[in-house]
């Protein structure tokens, strides 16, 4: 029984045509991201890719966002910041971020939750050499402290002055 279902399979998908291989009609050969490949210096022949009509519009409309996103005046660079505490009890470490803040106001806080820990990170800075000295001054008072890379969002000169200029006001 199970060799004569095999053999019905089999013949079967012998007399259906390869799907992938039929031209649709409501696709167009991609121009805008996904050009013709030819390879010539083989002499093999050509791969056309097709790609949905709308395809093109949501590749400018997402080129566009990233442009815009790129020219912002946010930059995200690779940087350093402190860890100065990691607990399982979000109350605690509420409790060292108040700490902290009396102690260094000027200095930005950030609260991250890894399961299941809360995790309190300190500062942002470019240079490893920066987060250095500032873990020896934090270390004094908060005991095991550590540095952490990550992407920083660094403000630019000009939303830095346009920010200095609101104070002035």
């Amino acid at each position: 029984m199970r060799f004569l279902v095999f053999t019905l399979v089999v013949l079967i998908s012998m007399g259906t045509p390869a799907i992938a291989q039929v031209s649709d009609t409501t696709t167009s050969p991609a121009t805008v991201a996904l050009p013709t490949i030819k390879y010539d210096s083989l002499s093999i022949g050509t791969i056309n890719i097709y790609q949905p009509k709308k395809l093109s519009s949501l590749i400018k409309s997402h080129r566009y966002y990233n442009n815009k996103k790129n020219n912002s005046l946010n930059k995200i660079v690779r940087g350093y910041r402190v860890q100065i505490a990691s607990n399982n009890n979000r109350m605690e470490v509420l409790s060292v971020k108040s700490k902290f803040l009396s102690l260094y106001p000027n200095v930005r806080t950030y609260l991250v939750y890894q399961v299941p820990y809360y995790k309190l990170r300190v500062g942002e800075f470019v240079e490893r050499k920066e987060a250095e000295n500032f873990l020896r001054k934090v270390r004094r008072q908060f005991g095991e402290c550590f540095i952490i890379r990550e992407d920083l969002k660094i403000k630019t000169k000009k939303e830095k002055a346009d920010k200095d200029k609101k104070e002035d006001d």
